[in-house]
């Protein structure tokens, strides 16, 4: 679980996630993002990337933790 949030916490500050809650909006559009296919494949491959960046940032923080 410590390396999911440390994951996701690296994607909401990168802005590829947001942790906003927004359905009580009523203007719910404004908030829509879409992509082609070309941008969601490219969107895959960057976040594939970081998140095993991320995994090893982890990897690495953990064995020196428990050095």
């Amino acid at each position: 679980i410590g390396k999911v949030n440390y994951c996701l916490k690296g994607l909401v500050d990168i802005g590829f996630v947001v942790t906003e809650n927004y359905s009580n909006s009523n203007h719910k559009l404004k908030y829509a993002y879409i992509l082609t296919p070309k941008g969601i494949q490219q969107k895959i491959i960057i976040t594939k990337r970081y998140i095993l960046k991320k995994m090893k940032e982890h990897d690495k923080l953990v064995e020196y933790l428990n050095q």
